[in-house]
């Protein structure tokens, strides 16, 4: 091992030109990582439970969910609650968003 780092030490310039191209090089190939967070893409080809998968989601919906979870020391003030609520109610609004689930049932600040 020392006499690695000793060569290193003394080709420094080499050591930085390989290391420069082996990041470009892997940097490069970093384009083409795909991350596949559904629950589909962990399971098996040909597995009979992804019949069942495809029954549950026709049956109950899909099952891509994003929580968003506030906090705040003072978060139960009327202007801070009055803005999470206009955020839910833009959330409601964005096309691609099917259901939103809160606990602001209805208007209950009045709005």
């Amino acid at each position: 091992m020392s006499k690695l780092i000793l060569w290193c030490r003394e080709h420094s310039v080499t050591v930085i030109v390989l290391t420069l191209l082996i990041s470009i090089f892997f940097g490069y190939q970093a384009k083409d990582i795909r991350i596949d967070v559904s629950a589909e893409g962990m399971m098996i080809e040909g597995d009979p439970d992804i019949d069942f998968y495809h029954q549950t989601i026709e049956t109950f919906g899909t099952d891509d969910i994003t929580v968003v979870y506030i906090r705040d020391k003072d978060l139960f003030t009327t202007e801070k609650l009055e803005a999470i609520q206009e955020v839910v109610y833009k959330l409601e609004e964005l096309p691609h968003v099917d259901r939103v689930e809160s606990l602001f049932w209805g208007d209950s600040l009045g709005k």
